[in-house]
């Protein structure tokens, strides 16, 4: 085995597939212990790839031991490199995107606020706004700004955030450490509220808002270590910032109504193509099948032929 993982590092992941494949429950299981000594024995080894692999092999032997109950010893042990896996993964993902973050923090140009009155020379900006005559070029005269710059260090922001909501989780499942859990979870909205303060006009804060409703709402409004005040607290922030996503969801609706970014041509399960409206709920438009030459005019939000 060990010269073939050499030779084909993936095996692993062959072995995970099969035991998906196969119908025998033991023959299935046993696949999976297969899957899991490969992947210690693999040069992807203390990689984060080699540790979410071992994540779902784990969590796939653990769902066939719940079920069948072939080794109830074995499962305590899986159960327990989960949280660890889990653990090591918040870490890295909280350490990654700090240093995104940070590469990121010097060159933010907040154009959302500032328009062209900027210093272009470290940013990432794109004039996404469509000319309402030549549907096919921007509009030079009335310009929409899009910051991706902006949009990745708000991003970044959550992707640690989102590290810390996975050490919270780990530290829930073990005994006596439920307080080191709730920490680790309000660790994570600050630093999401850290990330929102960089956008006043919501424009890029959608998601963050729908991130700290899960937590208040789902991970800290129930959760063992909050007093009964503090459930509701956290309860009613979590409706908070509900009601701020679906303000931030139509604030970006207004900013990019005719722009390119409104919208995409999507694949639909009958093979035809239809432009999907991405934040302002428009209904879907397919193209027109006759063999002409069609382009978008995502102002009208229709195809037009062209000319």
């Amino acid at each position: 085995m060990q010269k073939a993982i050499d030779l084909i590092p993936t095996i692993p992941y062959g072995y995970l597939a099969k035991s998906f494949l196969i119908e025998e429950p033991s023959e299935a299981y046993s696949l999976t212990n297969t899957a899991y000594d490969a992947t210690k024995k693999s040069l992807l080894q203390n990689t984060f790839s080699s540790s979410a692999l071992l994540s779902r092999i784990l969590n796939t032997r653990v769902d066939l031991n719940n079920e069948y109950s072939f080794d109830n010893n074995q499962l305590a042990l899986d159960l327990k490199e989960l949280r660890e896996l889990s653990s090591a993964e918040g870490w890295f993902s909280v350490s990654e995107g700090k240093q995104y973050r940070d590469e990121l923090g010097s060159k933010v140009c907040f154009s959302n606020k500032e328009q062209l009155n900027i210093e272009l020379k470290d940013c990432e900006l794109e004039n996404i706004a469509q000319d309402p005559d030549q549907l096919s070029g921007v509009d030079s005269i009335n310009p929409i700004w899009f910051d991706k710059n902006l949009s990745d260090f708000i991003a970044a922001h959550n992707i640690i955030a989102s590290g810390y909501r996975q050490i919270a989780d780990g530290y829930l499942e073990i005994e006596n450490k439920e307080k080191v859990s709730l920490n680790f979870y309000l660790k994570a909205t600050e630093i999401i509220k850290e990330g929102i303060s960089f956008d006043s006009s919501d424009v890029h804060t959608r998601f963050s808002y729908a991130i700290l409703m899960n937590i208040y709402g789902e991970n800290l409004a129930e959760h063992p270590a909050a007093s009964k005040d503090e459930k509701e607290i956290f309860k009613a922030l979590g409706q908070y910032y509900f009601i701020k996503e679906r303000n931030a969801m139509g604030g970006q609706c207004e900013r990019y109504k005719g722009t390119f970014f409104s919208g995409g041509l999507v694949g639909g399960e009958d093979g035809r193509y239809y432009m999907a409206d991405y934040f302002c709920n428009r209904p879907k438009v397919y193209e027109p099948e006759d063999g002409s030459t069609y382009t978008f005019n995502y102002h009208t939000w229709e195809f037009v032929k062209a000319s």
